[in-house]
């Protein structure tokens, strides 16, 4: 898992960018999610112990990196397992 984490890095400079003004997150402490927004990514974080439909800003393109099984994505909408995490990529 490291080195996929490692090799996303390398690959989208959006991941390792410094400047922190650009970056957002947005939450929902009920439901027990975030997702951090880091140019044309999104990490997308469940901390519930059941699965969660989470909202995002722009529709999915790809997923690039799941802890779990890959998320179900419609549109704009990702699903992620629970406790589990995904980097994608929005259009």
């Amino acid at each position: 898992m490291h080195r996929s984490l490692l090799a996303l890095r390398r690959a989208h400079p959006d991941l390792v960018d410094p400047d922190l003004s650009a970056v957002q997150v947005t939450w929902d402490d009920a439901d027990r999610w975030l997702v951090v927004h880091r140019g044309a990514l999104r990490v997308v974080v469940n901390l519930a112990e059941e699965p969660r439909e989470i909202d995002l800003d722009r529709p999915v393109a790809d997923v690039w990196f799941s802890t779990d099984e890959l998320p179900a994505v419609d549109g704009d909408t990702v699903t992620l397992a629970a406790e589990s995490a995904a980097v994608v990529g929005v259009r």
